[in-house]
């Protein structure tokens, strides 16, 4: 039984030296790492360099040339409308055209026998397809 003993308290101690000597060993390498010269900003930059640029790339490919190639196709429809067209604002009005012009920035929209109204070119939405002449094709 004592022999049980003294061989248990001796693991335990030599658990507590070898837990003691991975402590020390890890204070070792942070003292070390704490020693070591500071960072050079040149090194830092050149290191970040390739991740900054791939993520600018990325930006411009993901957001900006998307945006911009809608914004020409919304330019190009713009430019296409011409006289009776029938078409909805951006508002819910729906019209003909009655009156374009590629000079300025305004359209007359008849709405009505009796009734015109003139506004902007960008708040026109769409061509309207009348059910019609979406049987006729089919």
């Amino acid at each position: 039984m004592i022999s049980a003993f003294r061989h248990d308290l001796l693991h335990a101690s030599v658990l507590n030296e070898s837990s003691m000597t991975l402590c020390h060993l890890q204070n070792s390498i942070w003292m070390a790492q704490a020693q070591q010269a500071p960072a050079d900003f040149g090194n830092v930059f050149q290191v970040m360099i390739v991740p900054v640029t791939v993520m600018i790339v990325l930006y411009i490919f993901l957001m900006i040339r998307p945006e911009s190639t809608s914004r020409s196709k919304r330019t190009e429809f713009l430019n296409s409308l011409k006289k009776n067209d029938p078409i909805v604002t951006i508002h819910g009005i729906f019209g003909t055209i009655a009156n374009i012009s590629p000079e300025s920035d305004e359209v007359t929209i008849r709405v009505d026998d009796n009734t015109r109204i003139r506004m902007k070119k960008s708040v026109i939405e769409a061509l309207v397809v009348s059910k019609e002449s979406s049987t006729k094709t089919t």
